[in-house]
């Protein structure tokens, strides 16, 4: 590659530091693209009096990013961009801190993270479900794919809706206390399942309890219709309701609840 070449990516990547909020998926491009070019070795670190052996060198020297952005920035990127430009639909609601916070999840767990958490929020489920001795529980183990009178049929939008509404009724399946999150599962016959998670709130002088808006997830692994991880974010308002019943009749899944105590 000439010089020009290399001259156009710093130029845009200073650009972009201008804008680093809206354009932190380029600026993990550009850095990726130098990275692959091995582009750091023709750049001088003249307090070490040699090239710069890593793209973190030239970073700091080039851009003054610190090595953790650096890193950041290009994982970011690769995990939940689309594009050079654009990130992954189902992330498009988060921000550039929430989504460092993430970065650590396991893809299985990222879906009891939702657009309202703070970054603050996602750092302490993290923690929570690093701990070993914290009190979420194995995923249950389906028990009967082909034994029709363990699953619940539902035969038109209403009942399916009807089933949905009622996710209480499923038993708590996982609870993060540090954040009164609670989350209800019901598998269903394709080997897909769906999670709800709400917030749990409670009054101690009036002894109310309620619930936040709940935000409902429909994960399978072989659904070609979904985005990243398979997974794609459900909630009560007309166009997601859409979508899950769209879901539930092409696929023609049906509900089966895990007794829980």
């Amino acid at each position: 590659m000439n010089n020009e070449f290399y001259v156009d990516i710093e130029n845009k990547l200073k650009e972009c530091l201008v804008k680093t909020r809206k354009n932190y998926v380029l600026l993990g491009s550009l850095l990726i693209a130098l990275n692959k070019r091995e582009y750091y070795t023709k750049v001088e670190n003249l307090p070490l009096g040699r090239s710069c052996k890593s793209i973190y060198e030239l970073a700091k020297i080039k851009f003054n990013l610190c090595k953790t952005s650096t890193k950041n920035l290009i994982a970011v990127r690769i995990r939940f961009g689309i594009d050079d430009e654009n990130l992954k639909p189902e992330f498009k609601l988060y921000s550039y801190t929430q989504l460092v916070e993430m970065l650590p999840f396991l893809d299985s767990d990222l879906y009891l993270v939702n657009p309202s958490m703070s970054k603050e929020d996602i750092r302490a489920l993290r923690r929570s479900l690093s701990k070993k001795d914290n009190n979420l529980q194995e995923d249950e183990v389906m028990q009967d794919y082909t034994d029709p009178e363990k699953f619940q049929k539902l035969n038109n939008d209403k009942e399916r809706l009807d089933f949905l509404n009622d996710y209480r009724s499923w038993g708590v399946w996982k609870k993060i206390p540090e954040l009164n999150l609670e989350f209800y599962r019901a598998n269903l016959s394709n080997g897909a399942y769906i999670v709800v998670g709400v917030v749990c709130l409670y009054d101690e002088e009036k002894h109310i309890s309620g619930y936040t808006y709940p935000h409902v997830r429909i994960i399978d692994p072989n659904f070609d219709g979904f985005m990243y991880g398979s997974l794609k974010t459900y909630s009560f308002d007309n166009m997601t309701q859409k979508d899950y019943l769209s879901y539930l009749k092409q696929t023609k899944a049906m509900p089966y609840i895990v007794k829980r105590i």
